[in-house]
């Protein structure tokens, strides 16, 4: 459930890149979403007691998830649903008003080369594929030298996340083995 949150933060606070469309395609293990971009409204749907604690306790206002979310949403809703279950079966917990959003100045830079690459890995270990693309020289050297961390080194053996490079080293391709269900999105991170 965390890799979820802290992927949903990661694409909110990209200000630049964010859709609602890209978020209604995007599949997150353990957290389905459902958007209504007319009305502005997000669904969450919770499948365990566990689930929906851990997404109560991130849409607190002091909370990173809920300021980002209030910048593109004005109503979270909390729903509790069995997956692959019709919507009509689930049942609604609670509905949160966003009244406070952080402001684009109060975020890190979505666009360094350390927020991309983690984008990338929590995309990657929500079963998808993750093109992570350097614009120039300094970004590789970059990259390489946070490619040889320690945590990212541990992540990569503990999921067998597999990595290719194109496009003269400017291209980073990461996947894992595919997902039991076969359906995996190619997700671009600029």
């Amino acid at each position: 459930m965390q890799s979820c949150i802290h992927l949903l933060n990661d694409f909110c606070a990209d200000t630049e890149t964010f859709s609602f469309r890209k978020l209604a395609l995007l599949r997150l293990r353990g957290l389905p979403l459902r958007v209504n971009a007319e009305l502005r409204e997000l669904t969450m749907v919770a499948s365990t007691e566990e689930d929906y604690q851990t997404v109560q306790w991130h849409l607190n206002p002091s909370k990173r998830l809920y300021q980002l979310l209030g910048m593109h949403f004005k109503k979270v809703h909390i729903v509790f649903g069995i997956p692959n279950d019709p919507i009509e079966n689930d049942m609604h917990l609670e509905t949160l008003s966003l009244t406070e959003s952080a402001c684009s100045t109060d975020l890190r830079s979505a666009n360094s080369v350390g927020a991309r690459l983690r984008r990338g890995l929590n995309v990657v270990l929500q079963g998808h594929i993750a093109a992570l693309w350097l614009s120039d020289d300094d970004d590789i050297v970059h990259f390489k030298k946070l490619w040889k961390r320690g945590r990212i080194t541990q992540l990569i053996e503990q999921h067998g996340i597999m990595h290719s490079y194109e496009a003269g080293g400017k291209l980073v391709k990461l996947w894992k083995s595919p997902s039991p269900e076969g359906e995996s999105f190619a997700i671009t991170i600029k």
